[in-house]
């Protein structure tokens, strides 16, 4: 049975971002150099990695090849927390473990990055339901999702009582959040409040020894890269690393 990506309120005032499940309006410019995926400024900063949907046929309507963009740069982000750099250039195919799709934390993670990028990225706030679900569709089983957890995915995206399910322990809450801290830190859209907070100071330390530059100098445009993937380091990837280490077939 088809399902229909429901809107539905994504509650996290702090960043500059109305979190709307399907509109997502975010104060900020967007170039061009962007626009090649959600995670690709991480991979580029870390080990240069090029992004693709292997083995996924890309010669379909545009969106449905953003959404197989998406979800590469998704899964490659996943990946880069339980793999070395250099299994990941090996070329070897990467499949991240089941038990960490459902997990309610990476689940949070993936949903709410991969709903920012439709929106922000790919300027997918005003699509149509159907070119929504298929770009969903298409991220998330690049993801290695199946089509079993893809619906279960936006069932909890579009039913609170689901998604209170899921968010039991805060889990998914907080995977969510760690989307948008990382998205909200590579675009410089963090508020003063979140740039004070333990985690962005940390961040800010390591991602000025990555470019070598003083922290409290601020960030220019090029650098909130860096601080975006340092935060997805401390986040999601931690995550990764603590539960999955040695998980990646």
């Amino acid at each position: 049975m088809p399902f229909c990506i429901v809107t539905q309120s994504l509650q996290a005032p702090h960043l500059n971002i109305c979190r709307d499940a399907i509109a997502i309006t975010v104060v900020a410019s967007l170039t061009a150099s962007l626009c090649a995926g959600l995670f690709l400024w991480q991979h580029f900063i870390h080990y240069g990695l090029s992004v693709s949907a292997k083995g996924r046929n890309l010669f379909f309507s545009g969106h449905k090849k953003q959404g197989a963009e998406a979800g590469a740069a998704i899964k490659q982000t996943l990946a880069m927390g339980i793999s070395s750099a250099d299994d990941l250039l090996s070329g070897k195919p990467i499949s991240i473990p089941m038990v960490a799709i459902i997990d309610p934390y990476v689940a949070g993670f993936i949903t709410s990055f991969s709903v920012i990028s439709m929106s922000y990225v790919y300027k997918g706030a005003n699509w149509n339901n159907k070119k929504r679900t298929e770009f969903l569709m298409e991220c998330w089983k690049v993801v290695g999702l199946s089509t079993e957890n893809c619906h279960v995915y936006a069932r909890v995206m579009g039913d609170p009582a689901a998604e209170a399910v899921w968010d039991k322990d805060g889990q998914y809450s907080k995977g969510s959040e760690a989307a948008f801290l990382s998205f909200g830190a590579a675009y410089g859209i963090l508020n003063a409040e979140d740039l004070q907070s333990d985690i962005i100071q940390t961040a800010q330390q390591k991602a000025a020894q990555m470019m070598g530059i003083d922290k409290d100098l601020g960030f220019e445009a090029g650098d909130n890269a860096a601080l975006g993937a340092a935060v997805s380091e401390l986040t999601i990837q931690k995550h990764m690393k603590k539960h999955y280490s040695g998980s990646l077939i």
